[in-house]
């Protein structure tokens, strides 16, 4: 009799011992689980950064709209654009003139 109370104790202390990991496994799943939710929650805020919808921050931190496809640029040699000038050479020239049967830029 003896042994068998002894081993009905060392039973019960084990399964003990498991019931309380596995409370410990369940807050840690639910804490988890929580956090999760949580950071899901708050990933769409920092997407607008605080300027609300249509805008994004630009290199100084003012907000600035949203303008459509902002893709690679043709520019034409020769050309005038309002603002910026003549397109030669990789570069800008505000003014232009005739020279040997061609175009100077400055």
């Amino acid at each position: 009799m003896r042994e068998s109370n002894f081993l009905k104790k060392l039973h019960s202390v084990g399964s003990n011992n498991n019931s309380r990991r596995e409370k410990q496994m369940k807050a840690l799943v639910a804490l988890g689980l929580a956090s999760a939710i949580a950071l899901a929650a708050a990933s769409p805020a920092a997407a607008m950064q605080g300027c609300g919808r249509g805008y994004h921050r630009g290199p100084y931190g003012h907000c600035r709209p949203n303008v459509g496809p902002m893709g690679p640029q043709v520019f034409i040699v020769g050309r005038y654009y309002p603002g910026r000038g003549y397109w030669y050479n990789n570069r800008w020239y505000h003014n232009r003139y005739r020279y040997h049967r061609g175009w100077r830029y400055n």
